[in-house]
């Protein structure tokens, strides 16, 4: 995704305090480890069968394992969710961007799930959508079903999404061209989620 570049503050809290040096927890080389790992099987089903209840309970589970390893690794983390056959819902093992990357490709599409929405961290302070977002989102598409629902999980903990419906209101339209908009937008926020970043 394009936005800020700024150097976010990262570690459990973000604080550096006394605190978490008398109980020191993982290091960045611990959730570049951890990142790495799951971008090995990144595209790949984290659960077969029997997992979650809904696409937003699938999106928070992705959101919860990649906030905290993302943040501290500086690294942006994106995975899909899809619909299994005995209804329940599942994610995929997340894609790893390089560090401090403020953009990262989807994992490969399974064609034989049906695709629900796509999910990422951003590691960054932007805790909005961005125009690259806005472009996977309504496909550049003024009206009509094309796009997916994407989900963001930000360094406040919150967990967003935006429909291609929701986003093209964000759209500037010049004469027949349906442009990107000229700034970073709000999602819609997940009631009652707040995510781990640790």
């Amino acid at each position: 995704d394009s936005h800020s570049g700024s150097t976010w503050s990262v570690g459990s809290g973000g604080t550096g305090s006394a605190a978490s040096a008398a109980h020191p927890g993982p290091t960045r080389d611990d959730a570049v480890q951890f990142l790495e790992g799951d971008n090995k099987k990144a595209g790949q089903l984290t659960c077969t069968a029997s997992c979650y209840g809904s696409d937003a309970e699938a999106e928070t589970a992705g959101a919860n394992r990649y906030l905290g390893p993302a943040l501290l690794a500086q690294r942006e983390v994106t995975w899909l969710v899809y619909k299994l056959p005995d209804g329940s819902y599942s994610y995929t093992y997340g894609a790893l961007s390089s560090l401090r990357a403020t953009q990262q490709a989807l994992p490969s599409i399974m064609y034989n799930y049906a695709l629900m929405s796509a999910g990422h961290i951003h590691w960054d302070s932007n805790h909005k959508f961005s125009r690259q977002d806005w472009r996977l989102i309504t496909q550049d598409q003024r009206h009509g079903p094309l796009g997916i629902t994407l989900y963001l999980g930000t360094a406040d903990r919150r967990l967003q999404y935006a429909t291609p419906d929701y986003a093209r209101q964000f759209g500037e339209v010049r004469g027949a061209m349906f442009l990107p908009p000229a700034t970073n937008f709000p999602g819609m926020v997940v009631p009652d989620v707040t995510l781990k970043d640790t």
